[in-house]
């Protein structure tokens, strides 16, 4: 091992403002993202976007993954972890490391979602669930949720957003032409926690 080697510590995750994208499967989570992560940038933020590990998964055909949703939260925060250690002050994620908690199987321990729990309260996180827009048609392509199972996701994210008010803060628009522009508004309101170094 390398003696410069060093691991950046857990309460370094506060540094970092993640901003999560909620929403069922096809409600515009990847474009509102890219839009919004396109707009930080242009605007002078140290920003970087976040892709999401599923999607990848699902065009590698590798289904039989999605049981295992332990190693899929592991791939995607480490993408989002790894940002601590660099000067970076925001990260934009069309797929938060808490969307595990609508997929993982009935068999997980409970311990999985506190964990999971945990890990995303370490971080200063900015929370915006998109409506579905009834202009935007839905894409099956990429996806293994039938637009009714996704309808069905969006209800049961809002219904765990409900049970957590208080601890969890969350913002909601219209997906669709305006919702960059107000994701980018509530980022210019958003007061980043201060941090001992």
């Amino acid at each position: 091992m390398s003696a410069n080697w060093s691991r950046n510590l857990f309460t370094d995750n506060k540094k970092l403002t993640v901003i999560n994208f909620f929403g069922g499967p096809g409600c515009g989570k990847s474009t509102t993202a890219a839009e919004l992560f396109a707009r930080m940038k242009k605007g002078g933020y140290k920003v970087e976007l976040i892709h999401e590990v599923a999607k990848d998964l699902i065009w590698e055909e590798a289904h039989h993954i999605f049981g295992e949703q332990d190693y899929i939260f592991a791939l995607q925060h480490r993408l989002i972890r790894r940002l601590t250690r660099h000067d970076i002050d925001y990260a934009v994620v069309d797929c938060s490391i808490l969307l595990g908690l609508f997929y993982y199987p009935w068999d997980f321990p409970p311990s999985f979602k506190q964990f999971v729990e945990d890990v995303f309260d370490s971080y200063d996180n900015i929370n915006i669930f998109l409506d579905r827009s009834p202009d935007i048609e839905y894409v099956q392509a990429g996806r293994n949720e039938t637009p009714e199972q996704a309808l069905a996701k969006d209800n049961e994210m809002l219904d765990y957003f409900a049970t957590n008010k208080g601890r969890i803060d969350l913002w909601r628009t219209r997906a669709g032409q305006d919702a960059s522009e107000t994701c980018y508004r509530i980022v210019q309101q958003h007061v980043k926690p201060s941090v001992s170094a």
